[in-house]
């Protein structure tokens, strides 16, 4: 769901598309749990409302007859990637009961593992190809995932520029290390600029992390090329880039955790759950009601976006990859050596080793 439960704190409406609450039934994180927390943070906010989805087997006599407090919640959810022209109908029909002046904003959250995750960005394409047909005043919401490739400031380009070789202490350790591992790790996050027909340069920053996978970042891609096409249409796009963040999705995966646990020592901050999606949040309610903000499609020419993979480049919240001096696709290993092994350790061993060369023991 992102930021939305967050900005129904703030009395937002939202209609929320998410997994059946039938799923995941007796398990240790059943699916109703959510439900529950997005009704209940609905009830508890200052006139925020929550619209979703029924199981269409149950009716709503059945479920307010009901003595199961979990009926509801267990019936609440739709399946999006084998219903998605139903979905985007029922959205669609929703929309169409709104005042002209009435602001929509309709975001991806979504995420699944492997091939699922492609699929599924592409049905919720589907539902926002519908609401911006029906309705082109609608906004476009996205969180962009900082690993990957973006367009990014100067200022953040040059800081690269300048933090190489100033990791791992002192005495070039972090050259040694990009030695030992034949230029595989701490590889520099320098990327040469790209001219523009105007004369004007783009920087970028190569955030790709392979281990994520090819449809990780094809279904990250299909998320951009939506939000360009809108921007391009004119709409105003909130898509930023938000910080590494320890999720469940993530940090089930122990080597992402490792290394997680090792990225503050090069200048990264990992958030927590609930800070992304309130700094989140508060940037998408800024996009959404400052006309003149970066992200309304009516203000490029004055934050000086050429094309509109700049979009990316504005309030970025990276968590300190764009300024990075190594790529993050090459920091793993040691980032997760350093979270077992401490900094000082790693130096000191990196150190002998030095001192052992310059003795003759062996060489690099």
């Amino acid at each position: 769901m992102g930021p939305f439960p967050k900005l129904m704190e703030m009395g937002a409406n939202v209609v929320a598309i998410d997994i059946p609450g039938s799923w995941g039934k007796g398990g240790k994180r059943p699916t109703s749990g959510l439900w529950k927390r997005l009704v209940e943070t609905a009830k508890k906010s200052p006139g925020g409302s929550i619209i979703f989805p029924l199981d269409p087997s149950k009716s709503q006599k059945e479920l307010e007859a009901s003595t199961d407090p979990a009926a509801l919640f267990e019936a609440a959810g739709c399946n999006l990637i084998e219903q998605p022209a139903e979905v985007a109908n029922w959205l669609v029909e929703w929309q169409a009961t709104l005042p002209a002046t009435a602001k929509v904003c309709i975001g991806n959250y979504t995420y699944l593992d492997g091939e699922n995750h492609v699929k599924l960005a592409l049905c919720a394409d589907h539902c926002i190809k519908r609401l911006r047909e029906a309705r082109p005043s609608t906004s476009v919401a996205f969180l962009c995932t900082p690993t990957d490739i973006h367009v990014i400031p100067e200022d953040a380009h040059q800081a690269a520029v300048k933090n190489f070789g100033t990791g791992m202490g002192y005495q070039g350790l972090e050259k040694l290390v990009n030695v030992l591992s034949r230029g595989a790790c701490l590889v520099s996050n320098v990327v040469s600029p790209v001219p523009t027909a105007s004369g004007h340069k783009i920087h970028l920053v190569d955030g790709i992390t392979v281990p994520q996978g090819p449809n990780y970042a094809l279904a990250k891609r299909m998320q951009h090329w939506r939000a360009q096409i809108a921007f391009h249409e004119g709409a105003t796009v909130s898509s930023s880039v938000a910080p590494s963040t320890a999720t469940i999705s993530v940090i089930h995966n122990k080597t992402f955790a490792w290394a997680y646990g090792g990225l503050p020592y090069f200048g990264y901050e990992v958030f927590k759950q609930d800070t992304t999606n309130a700094v989140m949040a508060a940037l998408l309610m800024h996009d959404l009601l400052n006309e003149k903000g970066p992200k309304n499609a009516k203000n490029k020419k004055e934050f000086g976006i050429e094309n509109t993979l700049q979009l990316f480049g504005t309030q970025g919240v990276h968590g300190g990859l764009w300024r990075c001096a190594y790529t993050i696709n090459s920091l793993g290993e040691t980032a997760a050596l350093i979270y077992f092994l401490g900094e000082r350790t790693v130096q000191l061993g990196l150190g002998f080793a030095v001192a052992l060369a310059a003795a003759g023991y062996f060489a690099f």
